[in-house]
């Protein structure tokens, strides 16, 4: 038994792997981050030359903060031309702050409804808010 956290993390690694698919030479290579707010998952794939990094961003917040990214710019991107940033937010995530240079994946699994988080189950369409979820905790 996990945490929401957990089912969370599962969840946007899940999502993740069907964008960066190891059919298409992907792999992830560490760090992977898990903070409270997000995750950092970085991918790469090599290519005839050189190879293509991808450091996703994954982020729970309903406003995506533009210092936050920048930072994350500067950690992560050196100016090498193959070098990416992702961002994946939930459903209905305020992204009027991200650069153009950013692509951005909807999560598909977690929106926001009514400014709460809520987790999108596939059954029947039904919505849960995360503040009903039960709190799992490990034994």
């Amino acid at each position: 038994m996990g945490s929401i956290e957990d089912t969370m993390r599962q969840f946007e690694t899940k999502e993740l792997h069907q964008v960066f698919h190891i059919s298409d030479g992907w792999k992830q290579v560490p760090p992977v981050n898990h903070g409270t707010i997000g995750s950092i998952h970085v991918f790469k794939r090599d290519l005839w030359v050189g190879s293509e990094h991808v450091t996703a961003v994954v982020l729970y917040e309903p406003i995506v903060n533009r210092e936050k990214l920048a930072a994350i710019r500067s950690q992560y991107q050196n100016g090498y031309a193959k070098n990416r940033i992702v961002l994946m937010v939930p459903k209905n995530a305020d992204i009027a702050s991200v650069q153009g240079d950013i692509r951005v994946i909807t999560m598909s699994s977690f929106g926001y409804d009514a400014g709460k988080l809520v987790w999108l189950t596939k059954k029947k369409n039904a919505k849960k808010f995360m503040s009903e979820l039960p709190a799992l905790t490990a034994s």
